[in-house]
């Protein structure tokens, strides 16, 4: 049925499904209504949860593409570096459980980037900056 309701909102040219093509848990009383949502290529992208490869779970259909995204998109808007190599141990390579946990978990990098300096800023200046010998 997934591959189905990803069809429809292409076929449609749509980025919401129609309520009537939603299964019936979705289709009334919902408040959130970007479930199986198709992404929009000319927006920001959607907050990247545990949930980006389930299209049930928020709008993380492709934008262009009759799929979900994969891992290394989704890792990506996150902020990692394409050469960010998630291994759950030296010669193992991660679950799908896995890379969802630690993708959607993540702080993305830019975010987490601004809020160190946020939070440093205050001291780099009272201390003079990194550059400060006393």
């Amino acid at each position: 049925m997934t591959r189905e309701r990803i069809a429809w909102l292409f076929e449609n040219e749509k980025h919401d499904l129609a309520l009537a093509e939603r299964p019936e848990c979705h289709q009334d009383g919902t408040s959130y209504g970007a479930v199986y949502g198709r992404m929009h290529g000319n927006r920001p992208a959607p907050t990247i949860t545990t949930g980006f490869m389930t299209p049930g779970r928020g709008r993380f259909v492709h934008p262009t593409e009759q799929r979900t995204l994969t891992a290394a998109e989704a890792a990506r808007l996150q902020g990692f570096p394409d050469a960010f190599a998630f291994r759950p141990g030296p010669d193992r390579p991660p679950t799908r459980t896995q890379l969802a946990k630690w993708i959607g978990d993540a702080v993305t990098a830019p975010l987490g980037y601004a809020a160190a300096l946020s939070a440093l800023g205050p001291v780099l200046v009272d201390s003079g900056g990194p550059e400060h010998k006393p």
